[in-house]
Formats: structure tokens, sequence, C-alpha cells
């Protein structure tokens, strides 16, 4: 008889613990949260704490609002003169509208990522693409390019607050012409040198040459 009572009373218990569950939820410091009825986006920008949503009908989508990174693998570029260079870069972002950060990437972190990813590439492009050879190694160019990513990162409701060009290299095909080139100036200069050495030689032996004779011919 007291097993039957307790089974509705462990029923009930159990019902509300699924309730509250479903009713009650958290977000952690450094978080934003953003509530979604049915699909439909009614709650955005919560910030850390406890909250209430309607049970079974809200959905709670947590994202980080902490500065994130990306490493964007080396990528070809060309120069103003068409030359080959390899450029790694690292990305700093945000994101500042969660809203639009989770209508337009479903709030899938690797999909910001890759879309970052397009945008970092696209602006190495134009960047150094105007910029002859020397220009390139020289000037890093971060300010350009987040200028202009900036623009298009806004459209998935993310600023980039810095970018960061750690490398700018030669492809291997411009370092071998580079190379051969260097080897080609070296040779000519060592040619230059040996014939202007041959020259002096030849004038120093001349001279000797003359001494020489007017020696013999006094000795004589």
């Amino acid at each position: 008889m007291r097993n039957r009572l307790l089974w509705p009373f462990a029923l009930g218990l159990a019902l509300i613990v699924v309730v509250l569950d479903a009713t009650i939820y958290t977000v952690d410091q450094g978080q934003c949260a953003v509530v979604t009825r049915f699909g439909r986006i009614v709650a955005s920008r919560i910030g850390p704490g406890l909250h209430i949503k309607t049970p079974f009908a809200e959905e709670v989508h947590v994202f980080n609002a902490r500065l994130l990174g990306l490493r964007v693998v080396p990528q070809a570029v060309l120069t103003k003169g068409q030359k080959r260079l390899l450029v790694d870069a690292f990305v700093e972002w945000q994101i500042h509208s969660f809203r639009r950060y989770l209508t337009s990437t479903g709030g899938m972190r690797h999909t910001a990522d890759e879309r970052l990813r397009q945008i970092v590439t696209s602006a190495l492009h134009h960047t150094f693409g105007t910029r002859s050879l020397q220009e390139a190694m020289v000037q890093g160019g971060e300010a350009t390019v987040l200028q202009s990513m900036n623009a298009a990162a806004s459209r998935y409701g993310l600023t980039i607050v810095d970018v960061r060009i750690q490398r700018i290299g030669l492809t291997d095909g411009m370092s071998d012409a580079i190379e051969k080139r260097m080897e080609t100036d070296q040779m000519r200069r060592a040619t230059k040198l040996e014939a202007s050495g041959m020259a002096q030689a030849e004038t120093v032996r001349g001279r000797a040459d003359r001494q020489r004779a007017d020696i013999l011919a006094q000795a004589y």
C-alpha cells in the first residue's frame, strides 16, 4: 500500500524536476545567450546569471562573448608586379551582434571561422595586389586589411579586433628564381673582377718588360 502511494509522489517530483530544468537556465561569465521561440528570436544579448524561459517552447543558444582567435594558413597572394608571396596571418575577433550571428551562421563556430577565412583571404589578395614586391616585404598592411575585413565581417555579426601578419615569405618558385638571379649576378661580378685583374696584370707585366729592356740596353 505504501509503495502505491510513493509512486505518484515520485512521479510528480520527477515531473517538477523536468519542468524546472526546462524553465531555468544559466549563463556563465563571458557568455551571452539568445532565446528563440519556435525558431523565432524573442530575446538576445542575455547576460550572465540565472534566467527563466517558457518550457518546451523556447530554446536557449549560449555563445562565447570573449575575444576569439583564428590563424589563417599561409595564403599565396600576387603583388602588383605579379610576384607570388606567402602570407601568414592571425585574427582576433568577437561577436558584436548575437542575433545576426545566430541567423547568419546558425550559431556554429566552425561556420564563423570559415566565413572569416574567406574574408581575410580576400582582403590579403586585395591589399598586396596594390603593392610592389619591395613595398609588400617592408609594409605589413594590417590597418588596411583590418578596415576592409570589418566591413565584410559585420554582415555576420562579427567584429575584427586585430589582425597580425605574422610572416611574409617567398614561394618556392620565387625563391629559386631569386637564388638563380643572385648566382648569375655573382658570376657576372666575379667574371668582371677577373677580367679587370687580368688587364691590370698585363699592364704591370708590360711595364716590367719595358723596364727590363731599358736596363739591358743601358747595360750593353
